[in-house]
């Protein structure tokens, strides 16, 4: 069964999910609702205006094997706004949809209707990826592994910046820059959360290392190597899980304690 998730809708309302259940609670944790996914969550829901997004997979541990959905419920009327027969891993643009991943696209889908607004091919040979976080309304990062030697256990970490308007005619390649990291790694396991757009200018991208990359410039601005599976960052500095539990300065990449 899947971990419960929760997601905060406003100041007021919660959504919290367990397997298949999904309730609307108060403040107060009083349920004021409740609805059945048709499987359990693959990723957390997201949330757009008064509308929440969740993605399930039928009978699978991963959507890109075949049977996933996505749905979305409105959170006032708490009714079904629609479902779609694809799934895959999910962020929400600033512009007002949701960027979704699927086995072989990037797609853009308002999320009122489930009307696709764009589609953009991934790049070639990608063996681990996360969902497109945007970076403002008009540019998102997408992070992923690629395998150049299919016999190695080599993989490049690559950041692409992506041009997520909709001047962009769909189907074309939105890509603008690639910043592409060679390095060695468990390729499909060591990309295991989203990257952190911080308040620096700078996205901290998490696999097995810690990598810091200059919004403006698409640059590697840092790099910290090591066992590091997941981060978060609070003000100026980010706290890792690698070998140990690591504090880095987010600015200048120094080390300012090991646990």
């Amino acid at each position: 069964s899947s971990s419960p998730t929760i997601t905060l809708v406003g100041d007021s309302t919660i959504v919290a999910t367990v397997g298949n259940c999904g309730y609307f609670l108060a403040a107060d944790g009083a349920v004021l609702s409740t609805f059945v996914m048709p499987n359990p969550l693959f990723t957390p829901p997201v949330m757009v205006g008064n509308t929440v997004v969740f993605q399930t997979a039928a009978g699978q541990s991963n959507p890109f094997q075949g049977g996933g959905m996505t749905s979305a419920i409105d959170v006032t009327t708490k009714q079904q706004l629609w479902t779609a027969a694809s799934a895959g891993l999910q962020t929400v643009s600033p512009a007002g949809f949701v960027l979704l991943v699927t086995s072989t696209s990037i797609v853009a889908t308002y999320a009122r209707t489930g009307e696709i607004v764009w589609t953009a091919p991934l790049p070639s040979g990608v063996q681990a990826l996360r969902p497109p976080v945007a970076i403002n309304s008009t540019t998102a990062i997408f992070v992923y592994n690629d395998q150049p030697d299919p016999n190695a256990m080599t993989h490049n970490l690559n950041v692409a910046f992506l041009d997520i308007r909709l001047t962009i005619p769909t189907g074309a390649s939105r890509t603008l820059r690639t910043l592409s990291i060679g390095r060695s790694g468990n390729g499909n396991y060591d990309l295991v959360i989203n990257p952190i757009v911080t308040d620096y200018g700078l996205a901290l991208v998490t696999a097995n290392g810690l990598f810091a990359v200059d919004l403006s410039t698409g640059a590697l601005a840092w790099r910290y190597d090591g066992s590091c599976n997941s981060a978060t960052v609070s003000g100026r500095f980010a706290v890792a899980s690698c070998s140990g539990i690591v504090t880095v300065d987010v600015v200048t990449g120094a080390v300012q304690a090991t646990t």
